[in-house]
Parts: C-alpha cells; sequence; structure tokens
C-alpha cells in the first residue's frame, strides 16, 4: 500500500490534470519528505549542506521539464495535492521498509509488495476498466513495463534502502525526470534542449550535496 499501491495511484489521478513536466517537478519532493520524516524520528541529521542539495536538485528538476511545459489549470490543484500525498506516502513507505524489514532478501520485500499492490487494486478494475480492448500487444508492453519498470526497479530500490537507508534511496526520485527526458530522445525522438542539459547537470551537482553531506 504504501510504496506501490496507494501512491502510483495518486499519481494517475493527477496526471488526468497535470502535464507530465509539472508532475515529475511536483513528485521530486519525495526525497524531501523522506528527510523530513528522518530527521523528525531523530535518525538523520539536517545540514545546510543537504538542504541546499535538495533545494538544487528540485531547480535542475524545474529546469530540466521547462521545455516540455509546466502548468497548474482547471483541476489541476487537486493533481497537485495528489503528487504531494503520493510523494509523502512514497517516502514514508521506504522508512517503513527499512525499519520494518532490516535484513530481509529483496526478491522477497520486492515480490511481497507487488504481490499485495495487485491484490489491493485489482478489484478497481471493476470500477474503471480499461479504456481500450486488451489485446496482445497492450499485454506485451504491461508485462515489460511490470518486469523492467517495477519488478527489477524494486527489486534494486529495496537492495539501496538495506545498504544506504531511506533517505540516499528516495534522493533517487530527483533523477527520474532526467531519465525520462533521455529515454524519450532516444526512443522517440523527442528534442533534447540545451536548457534541459543544464538541469540535469544541476540535478547531479545538488544530488552529490544530499548524497555527501559532509564531505
Amino acid at each position: 500500500m504504501l510504496s506501490a499501491a496507494a501512491p502510483f495511484l495518486l499519481l494517475s489521478i493527477a496526471t488526468t490534470s497535470l502535464n507530465a513536466g509539472t508532475t515529475a517537478v511536483v513528485n521530486a519532493s519525495s526525497p524531501a519528505f523522506a528527510l523530513l520524516i528522518e530527521v523528525t524520528a531523530g535518525r538523520e541529521r539536517l545540514s545546510r549542506r543537504r538542504l541546499a542539495g535538495l533545494v538544487t536538485c528540485m531547480a535542475g528538476v524545474a529546469l530540466a521539464t521547462a521545455p516540455r511545459g509546466l502548468g497548474v489549470s482547471g483541476d489541476g490543484v487537486i493533481g497537485v495535492v495528489a503528487v504531494l500525498l503520493g510523494a509523502f506516502v512514497f517516502a514514508y513507505g521506504g522508512s517503513y521498509a527499512g525499519r520494518g524489514f532490516a535484513g530481509v532478501p529483496p526478491l522477497v520485500v520486492a515480490a511481497g509488495q507487488q504481490l499485495g499492490a495487485a491484490a489491493v487494486l485489482a478489484p478497481l478494475l471493476v470500477l474503471s476498466p480499461p479504456p481500450g480492448p486488451f489485446t496482445v500487444g497492450v499485454a506485451a508492453d504491461v508485462v515489460g513495463l511490470g518486469v523492467l519498470g517495477s519488478g527489477l526497479a524494486y527489486l534494486l530500490f529495496y537492495w539501496l534502502i538495506d545498504h544506504e537507508g531511506p533517505v540516499r534511496t528516495a534522493s533517487v526520485n530527483l533523477l527520474v525526470p532526467a531519465f525520462g527526458v533521455l529515454w524519450g530522445f532516444l526512443l522517440l525522438g523527442e528534442p533534447l534542449s540545451p536548457v534541459t542539459i543544464a538541469g540535469i547537470g544541476v540535478i547531479v551537482v545538488g544530488l552529490r550535496w544530499v548524497l555527501h553531506p559532509l564531505s
């Protein structure tokens, strides 16, 4: 519920009223939520360098996604709230996993999480069925996204939580918009502007400060 079903359901709701750029920028708040949760609980220390790194990363995300267009209109406020809530739940899920499943093999945690999320979300298909026919091609796309975008990704995610902690692991979300732009360029032929490249560079600099706050 915390790391898959709830956050991705909220993201799906948000994208009905927000464009991809705005969603990416707002969703990049999850590392800040993760740090806030851990600092409040006394498990992490908030240094000026780390805080500056988070702010720098957010600025880089906004810069990298700006050419795609950012905007909030109509029901966009609801979308922003949904993304923020999803980012907070996702961040808390990482913290919960780090404390509750310490030492458990990442494969066990990732498999249990995905099966649990599927069981929770499956009944909702009755209320919101797929808008088009479920063809072989669509099924292959779903399997590909499930295996690579969720299965393998969460296997790495829980390995990172076990070895690096929830705050550092949550920082990978700051790279999601940058990789989204990169995949769009490589696979879809979308333009890669100098502004976007500069934004990705800013993200990398900010991540250096977040991941190495005392260096």
